[in-house]
């Protein structure tokens, strides 16, 4: 609940003042001015936080019902996403990651009343309660709460994911091995997977003894976590039975003239020397632009997208589907859809191309969705019946009475017929 009021400050100016009361009684105070004359003491800037973290935990609670609410009601099939998790996702502007604890710790909560208490209570952080929700059972959770007020949110996630692993299959986990591997926003890649426990004893033994093998780093960089780096390297190109292909985009004067930096296809970019280095070890494969970024396309020569200009898709799309909130990266589901569809004339052009995965291709041909492509080389995606499909929280009503929402100027798509859907 908010309740208004004014303040009169010393220089006689006015400032609005909001109490907001928490469900329990709490009472939080803000204003415009909290670092001015008198300032409030220690202990009542704590209280305003406890207040604070109350009212944060009840509203995030409620969340979490209502997304329960949501996922047994089906409601992202209306929206065209796989399942809830990916739903939320795309409105919360969250990682899938993240939007599964969510989906999974609602459904949790509900057979979890103590745990229901402590997040709305503000007892516990949200990151905590999702951790516990994981293993906890009505009979354990009181005196996991206690616990988990006393350690850190690394010691909860470590012995729920121990719980967790206790109650699989072990032996049929143990079967699955999966390495992934990312490229982070200083450029360097980051790779991690987990390992059959055979598997695993031979990469620890094989890297350890190349990394003693190797010369001292010629930078100065020489610790053993280094050394073995290079030494996965070394065993990658070394043991290759033909030399890895590395896709690199360029413009055409950089290739020509050896100065300007490359892009390794779904990576950072990359100086001429690390070019270099690629070119040395690996065989590269460039992705030719015109100097102002302008690719050539095929038009109407085929109807099949070349590998060279699939490749451009790709890139510009950052290597996923392009329907918002949509994580998929598997290059086996990807495919590239023409936005104006070859059965009606369009060209097999960069400009009429944009990355689906076949979930969402489905949603255009079989459910009459339909999807545009911006100057920007972002896309908008449009309901069967012509509507604009913004997956965040709705805009204020003003916005949209004043014409400036960004969605709304978008010109409606008309709804397609089902018996088109053999194009492409």
């Amino acid at each position: 609940m908010f309740v208004y009021g004014d303040k009169m400050d010393r220089a006689g100016g006015i400032h609005l003042m909001e109490h907001w009361e928490t469900p329990s009684g709490r009472r939080v105070v803000t204003d415009d001015c909290l670092d001015q004359p008198p300032v409030p003491l220690d202990d009542e800037l704590d209280a305003r936080c406890d207040a604070a973290r109350e009212a944060i935990g009840t509203a995030q609670l409620l969340m979490l019902r209502t997304i329960t609410l949501q996922d047994r009601r089906e409601v992202y099939e209306r929206d065209g996403h796989r399942d809830m998790a990916s739903y939320v996702a795309a409105r919360e502007g969250i990682s899938r990651y993240k939007a599964r604890r969510w989906v999974a710790g609602g459904h949790a909560l509900g057979g979890l009343p103590r745990l229901t208490e402590a997040l709305g209570a503000g007892t516990l952080g949200l990151d905590k309660v999702l951790e516990l929700a994981r293993f906890a059972t009505e009979e354990t959770e009181a005196k996991l709460i206690s616990w988990a007020r006393k350690v850190t949110l690394g010691s909860v996630k470590a012995k729920a994911d121990e719980a967790v692993a206790v109650d699989d299959d072990t032996k049929e986990t143990q079967k699955d091995s999966a390495i992934a591997w990312w490229w982070m926003d200083d450029g360097r890649m980051w790779l991690e997977g987990p390992l059959r426990p055979d598997q695993g004893a031979l990469v620890a033994a094989g890297l350890s003894e190349t990394a003693d093998s190797l010369p001292p780093d010629p930078d100065g960089n020489d610790d053993f976590a280094a050394r073995c780096a290079a030494a996965l390297t070394l065993l990658v190109t070394q043991h290759a039975s033909v030399s890895a292909e590395v896709v690199v985009h360029t413009p055409v004067s950089a290739l020509r003239d050896g100065d300007g930096n490359g892009r390794i296809a779904g990576g950072p970019v990359i100086s001429p020397e690390f070019v270099a280095r690629l070119a040395s070890d690996a065989r590269l494969r460039f992705v030719l632009t015109e100097d102002d970024g302008n690719p050539l396309g095929i038009g109407r020569a085929s109807r099949d997208v070349p590998k060279w200009l699939e490749e451009l898709v790709r890139h510009r799309d950052d290597y996923r589907c392009t329907f918002p909130g949509c994580h998929c990266r598997h290059e086996a589901w990807l495919k590239s859809h023409h936005l104006h569809w070859w059965s009606w004339g369009g060209s097999t052009d960069l400009e009429n191309l944009v990355t689906v995965c076949s979930f969402h291709h489905s949603l255009i041909h079989v459910m009459g969705w339909r999807v545009a492509l911006g100057k920007d080389g972002t896309t908008r995606w449009f309901r069967p019946d012509g509507s604009y499909y913004d997956p965040g929280p709705a805009p204020p009503p003003q916005l949209i009475s004043e014409g400036r929402y960004e969605g709304q100027r978008l010109p409606p798509i008309p709804k397609l017929s089902h018996a088109a859907a053999h194009g492409t």
